[in-house]
Parts: C-alpha cells; structure tokens; sequence
C-alpha cells in the first residue's frame, strides 16, 4: 500500500495508532522512514482498555522520536485527565 501511494505521487503518510498494539506498530512504521509518522493513543470505542499501564505505554511512545509523533487524539474526542502531568 505505502508503495502505491508513493507512485500515486503522496509524499506523506501517517500511520494511525488506535489502540497500545496499533500505535506500536505505527510508531515501528514510521521510525526511520522518511515520508511517514504516527500517531498513538486508544480510540474512544476501546475506552475501557484504558488503564494506569496503557496510559504509561502511550507516554513511553510519545517520547520514542517527537519529529514522527502526529497526534496524541483525534479532533473532538476528549484529553484524558492527568495524560500530560508530570510527576
């Protein structure tokens, strides 16, 4: 798919996170390629995934490389409480 997108003349991709096995993938994806970057976080509709660990995880790839990183949430969806407090 990436390739066909490059011969239809795209020059960037992001590569889309949805859940903490989807935006490791993302982030494997987008690292050391140029063209593509991710984005990381969990979909509202798997908001019960969510926990202290996931939220730990989804820190630890934020910090993986911040020049690939895209978006932490999608528009309209709401910032989970204490995701950005540091300790």
């Amino acid at each position: 798919m990436l390739a066909r997108a490059k011969a239809a003349g795209i020059g960037h991709v992001v590569v889309i996170g949805e859940s903490v096995a989807g935006s490791e993938r993302a982030v494997a994806l987008a690292r050391g390629a140029a063209g593509r970057s991710a984005t990381a976080g969990v979909h509202p509709h798997e908001a019960s995934s969510w926990s202290d660990e996931v939220r730990e995880r989804v820190r630890e790839l934020l910090g993986h490389d911040p020049n690939r990183l895209e978006a932490v949430r999608k528009e309209g969806t709401p910032v989970l409480p204490g995701l950005f407090e540091q300790p």
